[in-house]
């Protein structure tokens, strides 16, 4: 397969945001005095944008039945953009990824809003590497809806032939099987990686984004 196009998911692909994400979560739940979660709880939550998130958290427990979401989501937001980079970094390997299909076009679509998409790729010094950054609210319905990847493909002039969308769970799967794109998973751990075959079928499935380099590569399948 010859591809032109490299589209990653950010949350979870490029980025371990985790632990940032969910001492958003309690750090809302707090101010509005409620119990926090279990970590690995709200880690699970991730992968649906910001809405998703604060939705699921509320629907764990009855005492958070009546908390008004939107002003949950206020404080959330609030305390997320000042740190959601105390504890982020990029997945190894990631900057030799990004490096090596420098002559790829590449683009960012996630379900993190925008600008905080763009402040921790701008921070982590990786923005520089990708043509169009996509967060949930670039486009009027986000993945797994497929119209992110479309609007990609349309601003950058590429077929669905020549592209790849690389992400780490079900609704990369689902997106990319809606705009005709092959769908590759990161796991970042190869028991993961066994557990997620188990249950979904993407195109492709890697422990490493290292191996990407053995499903596309730019001495191969290139073309200006």
């Amino acid at each position: 397969m010859k591809y032109r196009l490299l589209i990653f998911d950010l949350d979870g692909t490029l980025i371990d945001s985790k632990r940032d994400i969910a001492n958003a979560v309690n750090h809302a739940l707090e101010l509005e005095n409620l119990p926090p979660l279990d970590n690995k709880l709200i880690y699970s939550f991730i992968g649906d944008g910001m809405f998703g998130l604060i939705e699921k958290t509320l629907s764990t427990r009855k005492e958070y039945k009546q908390v008004n979401i939107e002003k949950l989501l206020k404080l959330y937001a609030e305390y997320y953009n000042d740190h959601l980079l105390d504890s982020t970094v990029l997945y190894p390997g990631v900057k030799e990824i990004l490096e090596h299909y420098r002559k790829y076009k590449k683009a960012i679509v996630s379900n993190k809003e925008e600008s905080f998409s763009r402040k921790i790729l701008e921070k982590l010094n990786v923005c520089r590497h990708f043509d169009i950054i996509f967060g949930s609210n670039s486009t009027k319905n986000r993945k797994p809806d497929p119209e992110p990847l479309i609007k990609v493909m349309d601003l950058l002039n590429v077929g669905p032939e020549e592209t790849i969308m690389i992400g780490d769970g079900i609704n990369d799967i689902i997106a990319a099987l809606k705009a005709n794109v092959k769908s590759c998973i990161v796991t970042h751990d190869p028991e993961v990686e066994k557990e997620f075959l188990a249950e979904n079928k993407p195109d492709f499935c890697i422990n490493s984004l290292i191996q990407l380099k053995g499903i596309t590569n730019p001495g191969r399948d290139y073309v200006s």
